[in-house]
């Protein structure tokens, strides 16, 4: 009767050989890692808006507003209020994908109104702080604005 060598037996004492699972889990722990990284690594801020140089035009206040609301604008502006004429709305903040398993991913974002004329909003959805996902959409409110 013939004996064969076991080569695969291990000895007494002999470390157990477990790469393979060692490898899995050292992928999977990488992997995680590198969604983590792409998922909370916020995008830089856009550059702020140049400031005006001169003061903005006032008009007086109306006549006839409720009493806290005259109020709160004579302790704020006095008897003169600013004319606004655009506002630029700044920030970054988090988007979510509820069609992607909530996948929750960082964003900037930048809001322009001119008033009366047009507005704008454009988005940025990011991965490791580069743009994925750029959103630019404008309404030019005097072209589609009907007069009397």
């Amino acid at each position: 009767m013939a004996t064969f060598p076991m080569t695969n037996r291990r000895q007494v004492g002999e470390p157990r050989k477990m790469h393979g699972s060692l490898l899995a889990a050292g992928v999977l722990i990488f992997l995680t890692a590198i969604g983590w990284l792409a998922t909370n690594l916020q995008p830089p801020p856009f550059a702020p808006t140049a400031q005006p140089a001169a003061a903005p035009a006032t008009v007086p206040l109306r006549d006839g507003l409720p009493a806290p609301v005259a109020r709160f604008y004579r302790n704020l502006y006095g008897e003169q209020a600013p004319v606004i004429e655009s506002a630029v709305i700044s920030g970054r903040g988090t988007m979510r994908i509820p069609q992607f398993f909530n996948l929750t991913l960082p964003a900037r974002f930048r809001f322009v109104h001119e008033a009366g004329q047009s507005y704008r909003h454009y988005i940025e959805v990011s991965l490791f702080g580069l743009p994925v996902l750029k959103v630019n959409i404008k309404v030019d409110t005097s072209l589609t604005a009907k007069g009397p």
